[in-house]
């Protein structure tokens, strides 16, 4: 629509989520309050949410330095998976 207003309204939604799904454990990596033994359409939240997330960090609207705290936050998640899957720890 090119009402920047909903870019805004989901970099509000986004850092609430963030805020939100913080792990006290792992800081900065998305958990579930289900985990470590969550269902498939439980895990999939997390795959929906880093996608949309990647998304909205390409809005032209969005600032520098936000997306880049966004890819950042992507990153620490993805490097956290990739050591859980590695390992026996089954948290990210």
């Amino acid at each position: 629509t090119g009402d920047a207003s909903y870019v805004q309204d989901a970099l509000t939604i986004a850092d609430a989520a963030i805020a939100k799904f913080a792990s006290k454990e792992h800081p900065g990596v998305l958990v579930e309050d289900c985990e470590p033994s969550c269902d498939g359409n439980q895990v999939a939240f997390k795959g929906i949410f880093a996608r949309y997330l990647g998304y909205l960090t390409k809005y032209d609207s969005v600032p520098e330095d936000k997306a880049a705290s966004y890819w950042q936050y992507l990153d620490g998640n993805m490097q956290s998976l990739w050591n859980a899957a590695r390992s026996q720890t089954k948290v990210g």
